[in-house]
């Protein structure tokens, strides 16, 4: 998940979610469902400037609560520090092997509450 995100590769990151997996990225009032749904929401994002692709996005595994979540920074351009976007929480399927649901607090500040860097340098 890491490297497919870091990577930009769109298509790895769509194949680790179910079919029916939802993504909500509060305080933003919207929420996605479907895998195709995501797979143009993610490849659409501005940063990627309409070319997913590497140096955009740096992801940090973590656990909230005990649950698997990943503190993530981009980088418009490609270029500078990665900055503090949000804090996504996954949740798997029953077997273990899929996301089913991501929430993305989309908030700098909670990543600096929770003691994260508000930049990371490249490399």
């Amino acid at each position: 998940y890491v490297r497919a995100w870091e990577a930009g590769d769109i298509d790895a990151i769509v194949s680790m979610l179910t079919t029916d997996a939802i993504h909500a990225m509060p305080p933003w009032p919207a929420w996605f469902v479907g895998r195709e749904t995501l797979r143009r929401v993610y490849a659409g994002y501005e940063v990627w400037g309409a070319h997913p692709g590497p140096g955009v996005f740096r992801m940090v595994p973590t656990a909230l609560n005990g649950t698997l979540s990943f503190a993530e920074y981009c980088r418009p351009g490609h270029d500078g520090p990665y900055r503090a976007l949000a804090l996504t929480v996954v949740t798997l399927d029953a077997s273990g092997t899929r996301i089913a649901e991501k929430i993305s607090f989309v908030s700098a500040a909670l990543l600096a509450r929770l003691g994260y860097p508000s930049t990371l340098e490249p490399g």
